[in-house]
């Protein structure tokens, strides 16, 4: 993760700012005890706690990216503000912050596929920003049916065995990530986890399948 500041101590006006980029490796142990990186995570802490403090605006940090836009459109289609389609995913209504940890792309190499890797190194970062952000946000959606199949990197590393048909990948994978509880949010594509539910240790402790 990283994230600059002004040097003088003044107060960052630009939206983008508040948009902090995470970048995290999924790492396996062998048996003789060899690490080697098998995936990737990659995610943005949106921290709109920071921003309401010193007057930037949610709706201008949404709007200083195109996929973010696309969150906001969505969030917010029955809200007047983001702050109250987060307040309506919070218990009772009330949330302790308004950050947003946004789950862009989860990738895990083949080899290491169908044994809830993914699931468990999407619930370590979302340990590591739970007393920190309100909520969770993705969309599920299949790579190799986006930008992803235009990069031969990403094919040679990721692609094989990954499924030809798009809508039956679209429904396993929105079912994959409902095991650490992310749900629709209403009608749209995107699946939202309310942060001060998640209780890690449930995920560990489902057995391996």
């Amino acid at each position: 993760m990283e994230r600059s500041g002004s040097a003088d101590g003044s107060v960052d006006r630009e939206p983008d700012s508040y948009v902090i980029p995470v970048k995290a490796q999924i790492n396996c142990v062998d048996k003789d005890d060899d690490t080697s990186v098998v995936g990737e995570i990659f995610a943005d802490l949106i921290e709109l706690d920071r921003a309401l403090r010193v007057g930037v605006s949610p709706y201008d940090i949404f709007d200083s990216d195109a996929r973010l836009w696309e969150f906001y459109e969505e969030l917010c289609h029955d809200y007047e503000e983001v702050t109250d389609a987060i307040e309506s995913l919070c218990p009772l209504g009330a949330c302790f912050s308004y950050d947003v940890l946004l789950l862009a792309t989860i990738q895990i190499e083949p080899a290491h596929r169908g044994d809830r890797l993914g699931l468990y190194a999407a619930a370590g970062l979302i340990d590591l920003f739970q007393d920190h952000c309100s909520i969770a946000l993705m969309q599920p959606f299949p790579m190799q049916f986006g930008a992803a199949k235009e990069n031969p990197k990403w094919m040679r590393r990721y692609s094989k065995g990954l499924g030809t048909d798009e809508r039956a990948g679209l429904l396993t994978l929105q079912s994959y990530w409902k095991q650490l509880g992310f749900r629709q949010f209403n009608d749209t594509p995107y699946f939202t986890l309310t942060l001060e539910q998640f209780d890690v240790r449930k995920v560990f402790a489902q057995p391996r399948r």
